[in-house]
């Protein structure tokens, strides 16, 4: 007979045993499991209150009384698993979060989503809202000629202009009209930036100088129905990207936030445009942490501009800028 005491060793033996099995089950579950759980929800294993940790890509609403963004939000039960932590933390720095709305007359935050897999959002026209999952793409916005018969585009590949190298790639912009190329950008230019007046088929292109790779200090204008071009001279360490306003203005961002405002008037007969005025100041800010986001996003009603002020960051915030002021704020004040 085996004794009383060799049966209680034996039990000891088999509990430590399952449990150094439910251990090791558990953390290779702590590195295989998180992800498993974000792609079938990894909400369903959270605990704690939901904590809104970062901002980003924020899109206006048609009527500008509403922002849809990126929102990145944390719960206790994250950081209880290193796995999880540490996927969470990838997918912040790589934009895959929840879509959110703020309701900027209401001053009220909506979380549309809550997955923590997505990727941004769209506004349609008529004011519907478009979630994006991680595997769609960005849809183009705002790249048609205001009587919709002209449409822009970037283009990159190689070199069509009959130059010395076929094989090398270039950026440029067409100008697409039934399906037909009206107007490639000028070869002496790459990289574009543009944008279309906000009445007439006036198209404003800039970009770098081929030949040196530098910023162009000129922003060139065609007028599309006849090709006609004209430009105006721009300091090229101020602009990194600019939009056109309906009142005939152009908003340009640069470096170190700075911000410029430029009233102008174009007229078709014949083509010609001409600045009325400049006004510039500084995004406080725009470029906080190691990666400034070198974007503006123009309100509908072109009186406000909102900006994230980190990039690859894990606490961006974004601000809205009064463009008749300049007055800044943060979108979310109580965050």
């Amino acid at each position: 007979m085996i004794s009383k005491q060799k049966q209680t060793t034996s039990r000891k033996k088999g509990a430590l045993i399952f449990a150094l099995v439910v251990v090791c089950a558990g953390v290779i579950a702590s590195y295989v499991f998180p992800w498993q759980a974000f792609i079938t929800g990894a909400e369903k294993w959270r605990l704690g209150p939901a904590v809104l940790i970062s901002e980003r890509e924020p899109v206006w609403s048609p009527d500008s009384r509403s922002i849809a963004f990126l929102c990145f939000y944390s719960y206790a039960s994250d950081w209880l698993d290193p796995g999880l932590r540490d996927m969470l933390r990838y997918h912040q720095t790589s934009y895959a979060g929840d879509v959110c709305v703020y309701h900027r007359i209401e001053n009220r935050l909506e979380r549309i989503t809550f997955d923590r897999s997505k990727r941004g959002a769209a506004w349609t026209r008529d004011g519907n809202l478009l979630i994006l999952d991680w595997e769609d793409y960005q849809p183009v916005v705002g790249s048609f000629s205001p009587d919709g018969r002209y449409e822009a585009y970037e283009r990159t590949g190689p070199d069509d202009y009959g130059g010395p190298d076929p094989d090398e790639w270039y950026t440029t912009v067409d100008v697409i009209e039934n399906g037909k190329l009206v107007l490639r950008s000028p070869r002496s230019l790459h990289g574009y930036y543009y944008g279309w007046s906000p009445a007439d088929s006036i198209l404003a292109m800039w970009g770098n100088e081929r030949s040196t790779g530098k910023h162009s200090s000129q922003m060139v204008f065609t007028y599309i129905p006849t090709l006609e071009t004209t430009s105006i001279n721009i300091d090229p360490d101020l602009y990194s990207s600019f939009e056109w306003q309906k009142s005939d203005r152009i908003v340009a961002i640069g470096k170190a936030g700075n911000v410029e405002i430029v009233s102008l008037t174009c007229t078709t007969t014949p083509f010609s445009c001409t600045v009325l005025n400049r006004r510039s100041f500084i995004l406080s800010h725009f470029g906080d942490g190691d990666h400034p986001f070198g974007r503006i996003f123009l309100s509908p009603d072109k009186n406000f501009l909102v900006y994230t002020d980190r990039a690859m960051s894990e606490q961006s915030r974004i601000w809205i800028v009064d463009l008749e002021t300049g007055e800044e704020t943060l979108m979310l004040k109580d965050r």
